[in-house]
């Protein structure tokens, strides 16, 4: 990314203690602009939310790449008192995890808003996903769907997922596709006239044609499988039926008619489980070897210094650099280039992720989360009811949607792994790099990956 606010380790942030971490602390949950660790202040949601939408008004001229990765409402349960005295159902979690949506749907609200104050409203893709189902460590309620996050029942994997384009997209639409989030890759590329990297054949598809409703089928067949020691772990959807095994437990379930996977049909119909297994098994052996745990081994990687040299003075300095490239012609008494017509119509992409959050919008039937803004969202443009992530963990999940490739094809299938250590994925464009070279201006402002 040109530009990052954020922390490099995993979701379970600090939302109120953002100073650099003491001697012999580990940084990767340092707050840094840039490579440089600093010393923060204010609640994370809300400076994840102030960072983003700076950026948006100083990118405005664009085209923009914007990931605004919000750990909200991942643990800890921590949220500001002014909020949380608005709940009271009894359960002192879940009071905490309503008011960290809250302040969520604030900060996404303020995104919304920015795009239209600065001029970009008509000519921007805003995404809306989180990154996997509800957890029960943050008091989730994924009623009616089955289990939680790290589970590959419906409550683990179906999301909240909006797409809004202005112009393009019929407001206040939705469509039962079933779609994943790594469908975003091919999406905006495509919408942004990026060609797809050359290095890899990119597994998500293009969704704008199930977001227009001209399409009922976007995957044959949609794929998921996860390390869970020696019990298998893995589902595959195809039509209305998911075949499932949880932690070795099998199932089969038609899941447009039985949403929380209650009538177990292996049994009744045990030639569909095999047809789904075979799936499963074919697209499994496309697969490359699993990655070994000794190259994800946290002392082959040394943690990074509090100052990482790459950058040899502060992001502040080139900010002003950056504001000056603007401000010159007009110091010389030349016309303004960043006023100058464009060749072509400007499209910037903004993608708000989310931590651990299931379809608990009130535009998803939630009454009990306020959510307006991103219920506003939704008006805008298209909401997926039958969406997924691609992974039941936050690192193998996001590494999915940046990269437009299943985690078993990228190999990031635990939390503790770094893309960047994997040979596989050393030089490979995610969705920076890919927007970058396109002359994108990025950022990512949050939560980047998932070290330790």
């Amino acid at each position: 990314f040109d530009e990052f606010y954020g922390f490099l380790g995993h979701g379970g942030h600090d939302y109120f203690d953002l100073s650099s971490p003491a001697e012999g602390e580990s940084v990767f949950h340092a707050i840094r602009r840039g490579h440089r660790v600093i010393d923060d202040e204010g609640y994370l949601t809300r400076r994840i939310t102030e960072e983003a939408v700076d950026f948006i008004r100083r990118s405005k001229h664009g085209p923009f790449f914007a990931y605004v990765a919000y750990n909200a409402p991942h643990t800890p349960m921590q949220a500001p008192e002014d909020v949380l005295a608005r709940y009271d159902t009894g359960d002192e979690k879940r009071d905490t995890y309503l008011a960290m949506v809250e302040v969520m749907d604030d900060g996404s609200g303020a995104i919304i808003d920015a795009r239209v104050e600065e001029g970009v409203y008509d000519n921007t893709l805003i995404f809306f996903l989180s990154d996997n189902g509800g957890a029960s460590a943050n008091s989730s309620n994924n009623s009616p769907l089955r289990g939680f996050k790290q589970h590959m029942y419906e409550g683990g994997l179906r999301v909240p997922f909006v797409v809004a384009w202005q112009g393009q997209l019929a407001p206040g639409t939705e469509s039962d596709v079933p779609v994943t989030c790594m469908d975003i890759f091919a999406t905006a590329l495509d919408v942004a006239d990026v060609q797809p990297p050359a290095d890899r054949e990119i597994d998500g598809r293009n969704l704008l044609a199930a977001a227009k409703g001209e399409v009922d089928q976007l995957h044959e067949a949609i794929y998921w499988s996860q390390p869970r020691g020696n019990n298998e772990h893995w589902a595959v959807r195809a039509g209305d039926l998911k075949r499932v095994t949880n932690r070795g437990k099998a199932g089969l379930f038609d899941v447009a008619g039985d949403v929380s996977e209650t009538d177990d049909l292996l049994r009744q119909r045990p030639q569909d489980a095999e047809r789904l297994e075979s799936l499963f098994r074919a697209w499994e052996a496309q697969m490359g070897e699993r990655i070994s745990d000794d190259l994800r081994h946290r002392d082959r990687h040394p943690q990074p210094s509090h100052v990482i040299p790459r950058i040899p003075f502060p992001v502040e300095v080139i900010d002003v650099l950056r504001t000056l490239v603007f401000l010159l012609p007009l110091l010389l008494g030349v016309p303004a280039l960043v006023h100058a017509e464009p060749a072509m119509p400007i499209k910037n992409v903004v993608l708000i992720g989310v931590d651990d959050l299931r379809t608990n919008l009130g535009s998803y039937g939630a009454d009990w989360t306020q959510t307006p803004n991103l219920d506003r969202l939704a008006a805008m443009g298209v909401r997926f009811t039958r969406a997924y992530c691609n992974a039941t963990i936050c690192n193998p999940s996001r590494a999915s949607f940046l990269s437009g490739l299943y985690p078993e094809t990228t190999g990031v299938l635990r939390n503790p792994q770094h893309p960047r250590e994997l040979e596989l994925l050393a030089e490979m464009k995610f969705f920076p790099e890919a927007f970058e070279a396109a002359g994108f201006y990025t950022a990512n402002i949050g939560k980047v990956e998932h070290r330790q």
